[in-house]
């Protein structure tokens, strides 16, 4: 059950090495990620059950160990997201190691009964497969991580409620009557924006402070492409109401073009932070090493 949670958790690496020389990537490997032990230990008992199953002479027992082998995979896709279920809504480093366990299992399901089939007795040495497992594992991962990602999106538009992005043009002509010290500070993002509104930069640095700690949490952890897609979401959530307000602006006022310019730029270099750097494969647990077919 600890290990379920996330407190242990393993490399994936699904051996992209052609693809890195210039060759063309194996279709068969599985995209390098952490999954947690639980998972990798669900996966040798499938592997050693239907190894067991092929030393079988007679149909029956063969039988029995390869419908334990398929029992497994929906004993984890039952058990794991009901003991689990709080830590998965609130955590999302456990989301994403949970999202990564259903798609290699989901993997497996389509590659770990090539090699054992053509050993089983008859009629499992033509019929025996895992693949009808895989949707079910598959979309129980999706569906994890999209509500991890909406929880997230919730709490960006959190920080960007009653902004004023785009300052009316009396509080405008206010600061230009006070002087060049309130110009400054109005162009810093320290002046405020009237009608008791939030400071567009203070929503911007919130919601790029948050952004950048669940990159911390994500990078290392879901697969590369995975990584970007919800990143990229999340960055678009976050720019969207600062978007919206200058496209649907009439008309803007010279002071806050320099503090539009600073918050875009501010957006722009967080775009570059946190889908542009390259994509970190380190692990937070032991290794534990994949190849296809093993």
């Amino acid at each position: 059950a600890a290990s379920a949670s996330g407190a242990g958790a393993s490399q994936i690496s699904g051996g992209g090495g052609a693809a890195a020389d210039g060759g063309a990537a194996n279709p068969l490997d599985f995209p390098p990620c952490q999954v947690t032990v639980v998972c990798g230990s669900v996966l040798g008992a499938v592997h050693s059950t239907l190894e067991q199953a092929t030393t079988m002479d007679q149909s029956l027992p063969a039988a029995t160990l390869y419908r334990t082998a398929r029992e497994l995979l929906d004993l984890f896709r039952a058990v794991v997201p009901q003991r689990h279920s709080e830590g998965l809504a609130a955590l999302p480093r456990l989301a994403a190691l949970f999202h990564n366990d259903c798609l290699l299992l989901a993997h497996a399901c389509h590659t770990v009964c090539l090699g054992y089939r053509p050993k089983l007795p008859a009629p499992l040495h033509k019929t025996a497969s895992l693949v009808d497992l895989a949707p079910a594992l598959r979309s129980l991962g999706e569906q994890c991580l999209q509500r991890q990602v909406a929880a997230q999106m919730v709490q960006l538009d959190e920080f960007n409620q009653a902004v004023a992005w785009i300052p009316d043009d009396d509080f405008e002509s206010a600061q230009v009557a006070a002087g060049d010290d309130a110009q400054e500070a109005l162009v810093a993002g320290k002046g405020g924006s009237g009608s008791g509104s939030g400071s567009g930069e203070d929503a911007v640095a919130k919601c790029l402070y948050h952004l950048h700690h669940l990159a911390n949490l994500w990078e290392s952890v879901l697969p590369p492409q995975v990584y970007r897609q919800v990143m990229a979401r999340l960055l678009r959530r976050a720019a969207q109401p600062l978007l919206d307000a200058v496209l649907a602006a009439s008309e803007i006022a010279e002071c806050a073009t320099h503090r539009l310019h600073a918050m875009l730029g501010d957006l722009d270099g967080a775009k570059q932070a946190l889908l542009d750097a390259p994509h970190a494969t380190h692990a937070e647990g032991p290794a534990m090493e994949h190849t296809p077919g093993g």
